[in-house]
């Protein structure tokens, strides 16, 4: 039974550290779980690796080899979007046709939020999620983007907050200030990524807010709706891994 925590934890170990390089990751000491240069998909072997789902015999392979993996039915298990979870992996670009920079691949780390080693701007590997670059990398309008499920995966058991909009939630100072947004973000109606999205903000436009909390892995802006008279949440940074913000102050 292999370990999705086992997997998710070497990933995030390799955050900003490989450089990426096509084809990377693969030769003598590059095929090495601590290597100057991966590229996705030797990224994504290492990974499945770590987690006990693949040999570690096994060719640090490419997007092919990995759809070759899903065929055989023994390592791998095609499931739909809907069904994304935590250590699930996609892999982009045409069945026969994604070599080379015709496919890409990467890990959930929740159903919003990938790891994977990119090149374009970041060259390394990188998460994104909703508010930056996520659904760039699942477009599937030029290529088809399919989901696949480690064979052996299971949802691991971890202590969890009930969110409620009751819960006392933790509040980090109160500040009268304004931020602009970068992108689209959600207005939630409590801090947590889990939370029901009442509302949305466009690019470049001001929030004005009167308080600051940090719940549920990120940052959050909050203020009293005009409209509704409730208190209301804004992600703009997480508080680990890339914590670059969405919001500029």
């Amino acid at each position: 039974m292999g370990s999705v925590k086992a997997m998710i934890d070497y990933a995030k170990s390799r955050w900003h550290v490989p450089e990426y390089v096509m084809g990377g990751g693969r030769i003598g000491k590059e095929a090495s779980y601590n290597s100057a240069t991966d590229d996705c998909s030797s990224f994504q072997y290492k990974c499945l690796k770590k987690g006990g789902f693949i040999p570690e015999t096994m060719w640090n392979g490419s997007t092919e080899d990995l759809f070759r993996l899903a065929r055989e039915g023994k390592y791998l298990k095609e499931i739909s979007y809907d069904e994304v979870r935590e250590g699930d992996i996609f892999i982009k670009g045409v069945e026969g046709g994604s070599g080379g920079e015709y496919g890409h691949t990467g890990i959930f780390l929740r159903k919003g939020e990938i790891i994977h080693c990119n090149a374009g701007l970041n060259w390394t590997v990188t998460t994104n999620n909703e508010n930056e670059g996520y659904w760039y990398y699942l477009d599937d309008s030029y290529y088809p983007v399919r989901y696949f499920r480690p064979i052996g995966a299971i949802e691991e058991s971890k202590p969890k907050k009930k969110n409620t909009p009751s819960t006392k939630w933790h509040k980090v100072k109160d500040e009268d200030w304004h931020g602009l947004t970068t992108t689209v973000c959600n207005i939630r109606a409590y801090p947590s990524t889990d939370a029901p999205i009442v509302a949305q903000y466009g690019a470049w436009e001001n929030i004005y807010y009167d308080s600051v909390y940090e719940e549920n892995g990120c940052r959050w802006i909050s203020y009293i709706g005009n409209d509704s008279g409730k208190r209301r949440y804004v992600a703009y940074r997480y508080t680990s891994g890339d914590t670059t913000p969405w919001i500029l102050f």
